[in-house]
């Protein structure tokens, strides 16, 4: 019985933390945000940056790379000061490379298509575990060759 014992407390503690994502919390605070156990550094903001349809806030943002490529986060909290989402911001891969990088590293998506005017749109999401989802939107105006990209990663919706 105790070898058991034994063996159960080693595989816990070599068992690691759970995170919703890269270390983060889904409802976390600002300073449980800067203190996380997190490879990606977190920084304040010089100007708070909101959203436009919803009343949350960033104050926070991070590094992150993943293939190769490089992304701004922003970490934003609700009127409660807890954190709902994380948005990124690819640096220097081009809008239009976003859907393919995701990808090729995280498989095929679930997907929307649909035409909004002279755009296509096109809504892509990926299962990041249990816990986190992410979510790319990207407009394509073909006329102008024009792109425009938003991905955030969230907590999943209740099924």
């Amino acid at each position: 019985m105790m070898r058991l014992a034994a063996a159960c407390l080693v595989f816990t503690c070599a068992t690691p933390a759970h995170a919703d994502w890269q270390g983060f919390k889904w409802g976390m605070k600002e300073k449980q945000v800067e203190s996380a156990g997190s490879d990606i550094e977190v920084y304040r903001l010089e100007e708070p940056r909101s959203w436009r349809m919803r009343p949350i806030v960033s104050t926070l943002g991070g590094k992150w790379g993943l293939d190769g490529h490089e992304y701004e986060l922003f970490f934003f909290f609700n009127e409660k000061g807890r954190l709902e989402l994380i948005e990124l911001e690819p640096v220097e891969l081009e809008c239009r490379d976003t859907l393919a990088a995701f990808s090729e590293r995280f498989g095929n998506s679930e997907a929307e298509v649909s035409s909004i005017g002279p755009a296509k749109r096109t809504v892509a999401r990926w299962q990041l575990g249990n816990d986190a989802v992410l979510t790319t939107l990207v407009l394509h105006f073909p006329n102008s060759e024009e792109w425009t990209c938003k991905s955030t990663i969230r907590e999943p919706f209740p099924k």
